[in-house]
């Protein structure tokens, strides 16, 4: 069995990166996240806004959280 052992970041991930993210794991959604979302314009947003914590295998993000919070801290976002 080949375990990956992941290397985890904060606040990394490019854009690009992020949207990649979310196509490989649109399905997961139900019902899928492109249905909701445009993803493009979804990584822009937590890119530019949002704290992420991210997990990577080699140069693969693979798994991701992303916290927001307003600009006073008084409300917050939690994203897995």
């Amino acid at each position: 069995m080949n375990s990956v052992q992941p290397i985890f970041k904060i606040k990394t991930a490019s854009e690009k990166d992020l949207n990649t993210h979310l196509s490989k794991c649109n399905k997961n959604f139900i019902p899928p996240l492109i249905e909701r979302v445009d993803l493009s314009s979804y990584a822009k947003k937590i890119s530019a806004h949002a704290i992420t914590f991210e997990a990577w295998n080699d140069e693969e993000l693979i798994s991701l959280i992303a916290v927001y919070c307003s600009s006073d801290n008084t409300v917050g976002l939690l994203l897995m």
